[in-house]
């Protein structure tokens, strides 16, 4: 009886592993560089406010390094899905106007906060380029006006294959 009772324990307990959801996968986070400035995807001073503008920004971690405020999480080459700032936990977003800024709202799954990572082999630059575009509005991930400054504004723009289109990392 002793052994019986022993062996329906085991038994259970090993439906209960099977059965037992599993933990979720852990969050990749990695830098999202400008082929053009060399300057990182941030959330505008280290900000945890919904719509809290996204500009690019030089290294603000130690040994030039991307802080968290400079740190989204990874996407697969042609994977759809949201880019979640580290620091603040909100995710990259537009309103879908091109020329807008875009800017960190709460994570909500919606249309404006899901954007494509593809890298692909250019021939007219000779190089492997990454690109983030949304594709519920066709538009790319774009430093404004092609600027090199730091604070300088990123926003939805339609694809016009530009150095300030491109980027690094992820």
């Amino acid at each position: 009886m002793r052994r019986l009772h022993l062996r329906a324990v085991v038994i259970a307990f090993a439906a209960l592993a099977v059965t037992a959801p599993s933990a979720s996968a852990a969050v990749t986070y990695t830098e999202i560089k400008s082929k053009q400035s060399q300057k990182f995807l941030e959330v505008a001073g280290w900000s945890l406010q919904s719509g809290a503008a996204v500009q690019q920004w030089g290294p603000s971690g130690t040994d030039y390094t991307p802080g968290a405020n400079q740190l989204w999480s990874a996407l697969a080459d042609d994977e759809t899905g949201p880019l979640r700032n580290k620091y603040s936990q909100n995710c990259l977003t537009t309103d879908g106007t091109p020329g807008h800024q875009l800017y960190q709202n709460p994570c909500d799954g919606g249309w404006g906060q899901r954007w494509t990572r593809r890298v692909e082999w250019d021939w007219s630059k000779f190089q492997w380029i990454t690109t983030y575009h949304n594709p519920a509005t066709a538009l790319y991930l774009d430093v404004s006006g092609s600027s090199t400054s730091n604070g300088a504004a990123i926003v939805g723009w339609r694809w016009n294959g530009g150095f300030n289109q491109i980027w690094w990392g992820n």
